[in-house]
């Protein structure tokens, strides 16, 4: 009869790792799209476009797409993705955000934006995809702010323009970043 062994940490932290990455691969969606629900955020009177934005993104059910109308849109705080989502821009004219800029949905910080880690941040989730967007720092209207004072004083994070922070399987594609106050454009972790 053979003696039952223990198995060690790091035996351990794999199989826990292992069961997780298979859970995880059968809950993911099997390419199913959900809804598209549209979002218009300047059609609601009354609404700023960053609350009306958030709107759209809390009400839209997991694995759904959000689709932000071409405009440019000044937001006067950050918008929160936490849910499995697609946001994206409708494409006008052009065929490419990068090609095109003024055909697609550019959000736009106010002067005074001094939300720490950007305009859009995607935080503490799964399989959130984000495109054709334009994300503009509005850095000639924000040399004053107290984002510009932050990153003089070394905390570049209030001068960036998005950020991607604890999210497994998140990607983006035709997303244009531009006239961040200062750091990067875009942090990912």
């Amino acid at each position: 009869m053979q003696a039952s062994r223990r198995l060690s940490h790091a035996e351990l932290v794999v199989a826990i790792v292992l069961t997780t990455a298979a859970i995880r691969l059968h809950a993911a969606p099997q390419g199913e799209a959900g809804p598209a629900l549209s979002c218009d955020p300047d059609g609601q009177a009354n609404v700023l476009p960053a609350d009306a934005i958030q709107a759209c993104i809390d009400r839209a059910p997991a694995f759904s797409t959000v689709e932000i109308a071409v405009g440019k849109y000044v937001l006067n705080h950050q918008v929160v993705v936490s849910t499995s989502l697609i946001v994206r821009g409708t494409l006008g004219a052009g065929a490419s955000c990068v090609a095109a800029p003024e055909d697609c949905a550019t959000l736009l910080a106010a002067p005074d934006f001094a939300d720490q880690w950007g305009l859009l941040v995607v935080r503490s989730t799964t399989d959130v995809r984000v495109e054709h967007l334009v994300i503009d720092g509005n850095r000639a209207e924000r040399t004053e702010s107290a984002a510009a004072r932050s990153c003089v004083n070394g905390d570049n994070t209030y001068g960036f323009n998005a950020s991607v922070l604890e999210c497994d399987g998140c990607s983006v594609d035709d997303l244009v970043s531009r006239n961040a106050v200062c750091g990067t454009g875009m942090v990912w972790t």
